[in-house]
Order: C-alpha cells, then structure tokens, then sequence
C-alpha cells in the first residue's frame, strides 16, 4: 500500500514542482511546443519508465535471498 502511495503521489507531485522551477531557466515549455508535450516529456515518460522497471525488472523481496548474520 505503501508503494502505491508514494508512486501515486509524492513522485508526480515532486516531478510537476521540478517541472515549475526547471521550465523557468531552461525553457522547456517553449521548446516542447506546448504545455501538455512539456508535461508529458518531463512527467509522463519518467513516471511510466521508473514504475515498469520497478514492476518488471525488480524481483520481489521475498524472491531474493540474503545472506545468514550471525551475532
């Protein structure tokens, strides 16, 4: 539940305050032609790009096995 949390809210909300302060100085709405491609080039594929690798390319925590600690 956790996850699904943070990967529906505090990273889109994180990348669209990064978007705010970035498109300032560098441009980006301008160069993108308009405000929805700038959104959706610096929000969208980042965010579909880091939840498909965490989803296919991660192997589930109980999959991975952890070496023995010995106190």
């Amino acid at each position: 539940m956790g996850a699904a949390l943070y990967a529906a809210l505090l990273i889109p909300l994180l990348l669209v305050v990064s978007t705010m302060l970035l498109s300032g100085p560098f441009g980006i709405g301008t160069a993108a032609g308009d405000r929805t491609t700038a959104l959706v080039v610096v929000i969208g594929i980042p965010l579909t790009l880091g939840i498909a690798i965490d989803l296919l390319w991660m192997p589930h925590p109980d999959e991975v096995e952890l070496p023995d600690t010995t106190g």
